[in-house]
């Protein structure tokens, strides 16, 4: 969590004529960084391995 994340968390923490508008944002601001976290050190690390692991199916020129 960088800086600007701690000021989305208190955004979520609201109260007041503010918050109706700022906490479903905040949610989803704070849902998308989560699910980008995971995607970044998780799926895309297995997914290189898994292609990197096999033939990728190209085509190898005789000789090679």
């Amino acid at each position: 969590m960088n800086c600007g994340d701690g000021g989305r968390v208190a955004t979520f923490e609201l109260d007041g004529r503010q918050s109706e508008v700022q906490r479903p944002l905040a949610t989803v601001v704070i849902g998308g960084i989560i699910r980008s976290t995971l995607l970044t050190l998780m799926v895309l690390p297995s997914l290189y391995a898994a292609f990197e692991s096999g033939d990728s199916g190209r085509a190898t020129v005789a000789g090679e």
